[in-house]
């Protein structure tokens, strides 16, 4: 391996051209040069991590390559012009940038290394060239001046953290051909605003990937996202209504817990599972449409949604979970089918708006405390064949009022 000093920098001389890894003294505005050494100038990896005394940078034509931590924690970077010959930006090349303000990244870039623009908190001017297919984990972090964010129609995946904690973030265009939106993706994107259309094309919500975007007020999911990850909307306390399409199998734990705001849910046909805690403490949800694809509404699924009134479950769904209706005030009447078999203990509890309710005879569990504290219930309808072995049961009816009417048929 051949080496070169420029000034006080060093370069790696490989068949390609020359790499520079290394640089001192040099603070202010730099420009690198085209050449070493008679070796074109290709790459840059690490060569000015940690300078704070670096304000911009001017690179020549002949570098195709930002390797990790090139201009990484350049704490006092404000402007760099990247050459349009680069087609890679390596993982961590800008992160912790504080002061880069703008950033155009050129046409022929088919890469985004992971955390490559993390932290630089004044970033308000980024344009993303048609020719990306991967925008890695963690690369837009915490750039929280971001205000828009235009995602070309190139791009197929948008990583784990990509855009988390944009505090800033009011608008972003998703494309036609994207298929995977990851973990946190836009977490805590307080700003963002507005209707979110997640695309048809896109197969996976990731967990957390809109946990805290509390300005969106409407969501439509696409026809071919198949899983909506735990928490994937929790906290977006702005959310009024959600559609969620066809393909949707599986509605992850606290997928919508928390959205205070949201009133009415229509979940489709192709839906089997309703997560643990799903819609829990959606204090003002009025309206859900259950699919009749539904097998199974788990533990605490819509526990506390104290403005839901009717509730007309599928004669699809064979469980119902622990709590899954608990606290639900203002429920006035709820229709179990006789495809139910079991009603998971306090999975009614607290709902003081019914007054009357009958458990159909495919029932052969019934929890403890199922309809506790259901202070306005009046009549109660209860196979016969569950009347021998209530007592194991306990409290089934614990704290209604005194005058209940159980009725065995």
């Amino acid at each position: 391996m051949l080496y070169a000093r420029w000034h006080e920098c060093h370069y790696v001389l490989q068949d390609d051209g020359a790499v520079l890894t290394w640089c001192a003294g040099e603070s202010g505005d730099v420009f690198i040069p085209a050449k070493v050494d008679g070796y074109a100038v290709v790459g840059i990896v690490d060569a000015f991590s940690g300078d704070s005394t670096l304000t911009s940078i001017a690179m020549p034509n002949t570098i195709t390559t930002i390797g990790p931590y090139a201009f990484c924690n350049c704490r006092n970077l404000t402007n760099i012009n990247i050459s349009a010959s680069v087609t890679s930006i390596g993982s961590d090349a800008f992160l912790g940038c504080t002061n880069l303000t703008s950033v155009l990244i050129p046409a022929c870039v088919t890469n985004i290394g992971y955390s490559a623009f993390e932290d630089c908190s004044s970033l308000s001017g980024l344009v993303i060239p048609d020719g990306i297919a991967d925008i890695g984990d963690r690369v837009f972090l915490r750039c929280r001046n971001l205000t828009a964010v235009d995602i070309p129609n190139s791009v197929t995946n948008i990583g784990s953290y990509a855009f988390c904690a944009c505090d800033r973030l009011m608008s972003v265009t998703m494309p036609n051909g994207l298929m995977c939106i990851g973990d946190r993706a836009f977490c805590s994107c307080g700003e963002l605003t507005g209707a979110l259309a997640v695309p048809d094309s896109v197969t996976s919500i990731g967990e957390l990937a809109f946990y805290g975007c509390t300005n969106l007020d409407s969501v439509t999911i696409g026809n071919g996202v198949t899983n909506i990850g735990d928490n994937a909307f929790g906290g977006c306390s702005g959310l009024t209504s959600v559609t969620i399409s066809n393909c949707v199998a599986n509605i992850g734990q606290y997928a919508f817990a928390g959205c205070s705001g949201l009133i009415s849910v229509m979940i489709s046909n192709c839906v089997a599972n309703i997560g643990y805690s799903a819609f829990n403490g959606c204090l003002g949800l009025s309206s859900v449409i259950i699919g009749s694809g539904v097998t199974n509404i788990d533990d605490s699924a819509f526990y506390g949604c104290s403005r839901l009134a009717n509730m007309t479950i599928p004669d699809s769904v064979t469980s119902i979970g622990n709590n899954a209706f608990s606290g639900c005030s203002g429920l006035t009447r709820v229709s179990i089918p006789d495809s139910v078999t079991r009603i998971g203990s306090s999975s009614f509890s607290g709902c003081s708006g019914l007054t009357s309710v009958t458990i159909p005879d495919s029932v052969k569990s019934i929890g403890p405390f199922a309809f506790k504290d259901c202070s306005n219930l009046t009549h109660a309808y209860v196979p016969s064949a569950l009347r021998s072995s209530m007592s194991s049961y306990y409290g089934v009816f614990e704290g209604c009022p005194a005058d209940l009417v159980i009725t065995y048929y």
